[in-house]
């Protein structure tokens, strides 16, 4: 019995262990083009860290540019 369970329960664990990646994400306020409207990536970055705050899940990464940044986050 175990003969024939073990190779099902091995393909089933490949199976499902699917590799998850996680998203960058900008932030750089002092980018003229910067808006929190924008999809946070390097070439059209977020403004705020508030936003980053607000959009990343687990995974994710965010870079946040040099700058004094104001909003009110953590």
């Amino acid at each position: 019995m175990v003969r024939y369970f073990l190779p099902i329960l091995i393909a089933f664990s490949l199976a499902v262990a699917v590799p998850v990646w996680g998203e960058d994400f900008y932030v750089d306020q002092n980018n003229p083009g910067a808006n929190d409207r924008n999809p946070g990536s390097i070439t059209q970055p977020w403004k705020t860290i508030t936003k980053a705050n607000n959009t990343l899940v687990a995974g994710d990464t965010v870079h946040i540019r040099a700058g004094t940044y104001k909003d009110a986050t953590i």
